[in-house]
């Protein structure tokens, strides 16, 4: 069995620096990713300077994100993984499957992952949300804005404290997300916002904080949503938070990669409605 190691920030610039190199511009594989969700998931990393790959304890000591490298390595780390175990690889793009079935055809049965597949948002259509499928959402935001006031505040401008309320109390609420297991990973994203990267907003309302949006830049004109949470319940309240949100990004961002539903059908039905615009789709591969 192979040693890994904890998943630390010391290995932010190692592990960013071959993503940039090798990755596949997926969410699932970047250093703050693997970081936010390490104990949620019981994530470790074996990492040298030209590949890393993450071990999934939960799934077993064979189970392992694909990894990220260059072609040689990970075909010399496959081959290891053969000879000693019978792995199991998850978050595999549809490049990774390429590279398996070239380098590896007939070991591995290959499926569809739906649950890991993960949601790319327009900017556009996010700020503007045009059409007669947003017609309601307008008619909600804008009576909302009528009865209320609201402000905008980037998130580094506000006390940690506030955010983790917004958060805990969404924890605390009944919503349709209940098995969203996030609780730790919201934690990581909150403490560790500077060290991460994180950029993003939190809405005030009437003078109150009440929502909160935030991610980071995975390329040029890709930015992952990590943290969306709102601690109560308002008609029009989530769409404005995104809609302020994707207003508040760089001009260079035209993308939004809004991650995975893990399989929750709340979840999933909540991210088709945002009209996403592509998927990266994954797939898991079982040796034979």
């Amino acid at each position: 069995m192979m040693n890994t190691a904890e998943i630390s920030l010391d290995l932010k610039n190692t592990v960013t620096d071959i993503y940039r190199r090798y990755g596949n511009k997926d969410s699932a594989h970047c250093f703050e990713s693997i970081y936010i969700w390490r104990q949620e998931m019981g994530l470790s990393v074996v990492c040298s300077d030209d590949i890393y790959t993450v071990q999934e304890a939960s799934k077993g000591p064979f189970s392992w994100f694909f990894p990220v490298g260059s072609a040689d390595a990970k075909e010399s780390f496959i081959k290891k993984q053969l000879e000693d175990d019978d792995p199991q690889f998850y978050y595999m793009t549809p490049e990774d499957v390429t590279f398996l079935e070239q380098r590896f055809p007939g070991r591995f049965d290959i499926y569809e992952a739906p649950e890991s597949s993960e949601y790319i948002m327009s900017r556009e259509i996010m700020e503007k949300m045009p059409g007669s499928s947003f017609s309601k959402d307008r008619g909600h935001i804008n009576k909302m804005l009528r009865d209320h006031s609201f402000e905008t505040v980037n998130i580094r401008a506000v006390p940690k404290s506030v955010v983790y309320d917004i958060s805990a109390e969404w924890d605390a609420s009944k919503h349709i997300f209940d098995n969203l297991p996030d609780k730790d990973a919201n934690i990581s994203v909150i403490e560790h916002m500077d060290d991460l990267d994180i950029e993003g907003i939190v809405l005030y309302m009437d003078g109150s904080p009440c929502a909160v949006c935030g991610g980071f830049q995975i390329s040029a004109n890709t930015v992952d949503c990590v943290i969306q949470k709102t601690s109560l319940k308002l008609q029009g309240l989530t769409y404005y938070l995104r809609q302020e949100y994707a207003r508040s990004l760089s001009p260079d961002i035209v993308f939004l990669n809004w991650e995975e539903d893990l399989g929750i059908e709340g979840l999933r039905r909540a991210k088709q409605l945002m009209q996403p615009i592509d998927m990266i789709k994954m797939y898991t591969g079982k040796a034979k």
